[in-house]
């Protein structure tokens, strides 16, 4: 297996893709949402909505999602410091839609 830095751009944008739809859908469903993972994927790769799931679940997602860009985007700065301020603003972020 490649290490991370050893991956082209390209199949790293998939990765980053790939687990951001997956950990989107699996840390929501541990909390109870009811999308499923084909249900997740559609949305935040198109932005189309499950009609027959509740609006909240949905929102929810996408704030996890964007929640989850900013941690990837954070992360690439080694001079950020992940603290008890860094925590509430991921928070906010996840829930300011919801």
């Amino acid at each position: 297996m490649k290490k991370l830095n050893e991956l082209t751009l390209k199949q790293r944008e998939e990765l980053f893709r790939q687990l951001r739809i997956s950990i989107t859908h699996h840390s929501n469903a541990m909390e109870g949402t009811t999308l499923s993972f084909r249900e997740t994927k559609e949305l935040l790769e198109h932005g189309n909505t499950a009609g027959d799931k509740p609006l909240h679940e949905q929102l929810v997602i996408l704030g996890f999602a964007k929640a989850y860009d900013v941690i990837v985007r954070e992360a690439t700065n080694k001079e950020n410091i992940i603290d008890s301020s860094f925590i509430k603003d991921i928070h906010a972020i996840m829930f300011e839609d919801a």
